[in-house]
């Protein structure tokens, strides 16, 4: 009986080979000093293309590095984890990560009508069925950039509570703050622009075989890691400083604009 089990098991992957990575992202760009924990109770390890990483595996880029993962055979739904961010993933399919800090930049065009690819920050969710977008979280603020199609943003309250929901067009910007707050839509600065650009024109060299030919940081069959010819790309988000998650903004520079001392008028003094 057990033999029986087992034939139909490795008839079923032949046959169908994507329900062997059906539940795994897979690592296919890897540039800097990217960490992984496979488990909660796991050390921290470095990245290592071609790697399968399950429900709950954590990653965590350092400065000047980043992280690609694709969530399907084709490479069509991708994830790319930029500097200084840790996210871990709460599910494989459809993709759900939390991000409790950095940026993540996300192309999505394989996903069923019932399905969402979303990225949670304290503070907000967004998400997609197809689409590319960027999410941000730092100092209590969320920002998402929507490059094409529509996204769609939820606020969060203290208790993880959905507050509001919001579709995000293309070649917009929103933040939402502590207690799942919105801020005013903006249309996207030009530093979100080109780094939207960037990031479509480095996914299209991430096809199928990303990590093991050129484009990528590979590993040749001795194990090692290869430079492929193709690492300049995607280089000017390396180069932005991840403090700048894009023109967030509006609330951030209201809140600024209400914080300014109105000029000394006649009569008044100015200290000095």
């Amino acid at each position: 009986m057990k033999k029986i089990f087992m034939f139909f098991g490795i008839a079923q992957l032949l046959l169908f080979p994507g329900l062997g990575l059906a539940q795994t992202a897979k690592v296919i760009d890897v540039q800097g000093q990217v960490l992984v924990k496979k488990e909660a109770s796991a050390s921290w390890d470095e990245a290592k293309i071609n790697m399968l990483l399950k429900k709950d595996a954590e990653i965590q880029t350092k400065a000047g590095a980043r992280c690609t993962l694709a969530f399907d055979e084709e490479h069509k739904n991708i994830l790319t984890v930029q500097e200084n961010s840790l996210i871990k993933l709460e599910n494989i399919k459809p993709g759900n990560i939390f991000l409790p800090e950095g940026r993540v930049f996300s192309l999505i065009k394989n996903l069923s009508k019932a399905e969402k690819f979303q990225i949670r920050t304290p503070t907000a969710i967004a998400g997609a069925r197809g689409t590319s977008w960027a999410t941000g979280f730092q100092g209590g603020l969320t920002n998402v950039a929507c490059f094409s199609d529509t996204a769609f943003v939820n606020g969060l309250d203290e208790s993880g509570q959905v507050t509001e929901e919001r579709d995000l067009p293309s070649g917009f910007s929103v933040g939402v703050g502590e207690g799942g707050i919105f801020g005013d839509m903006s249309p996207l600065s030009d530093a979100d622009n080109r780094q939207g650009s960037e990031f479509l024109q480095y996914s299209q060299g991430l096809g199928a075989g990303a990590g093991q030919g050129e484009g990528t940081q590979g590993e040749g069959q001795d194990g090692d890691e290869q430079a492929g010819a193709g690492q300049g790309a995607f280089q000017g988000l390396q180069q932005e400083q991840q403090g700048d998650l894009g023109d967030t903004s509006a609330m951030m520079r209201r809140e600024q604009a209400e914080n300014v001392e109105p000029p000394c008028g006649d009569g008044e003094g100015c200290g000095g």
